[in-house]
């Protein structure tokens, strides 16, 4: 990936992020939104990846809520 597509990328999802915390919710989300559209564009094969493994990442995630929720 080009330099300015990476700073491009890289300030979208921050600029959402600040966005986000600082109350601008659906703006924040919108811009990463944005970020991550760009980022899709650049690597679709990686992304169909995690597309296909979703399930899984969601398994893990819960489990690992469920022992944290635990402690």
């Amino acid at each position: 990936m080009e330099n300015w597509k990476r700073a491009l990328v890289c300030g979208a999802l921050g600029a959402g992020t600040v966005l986000t915390l600082s109350g601008r919710r659906r703006m924040g989300l919108a811009t990463i939104a944005g970020g991550l559209g760009l980022l899709a564009s650049q690597y679709p094969e990686r992304f169909e990846a995690v597309l296909e493994n979703a399930p899984e990442y969601v398994g893990r995630a819960t489990q690992l809520f469920g022992t944290l929720t635990r402690l």
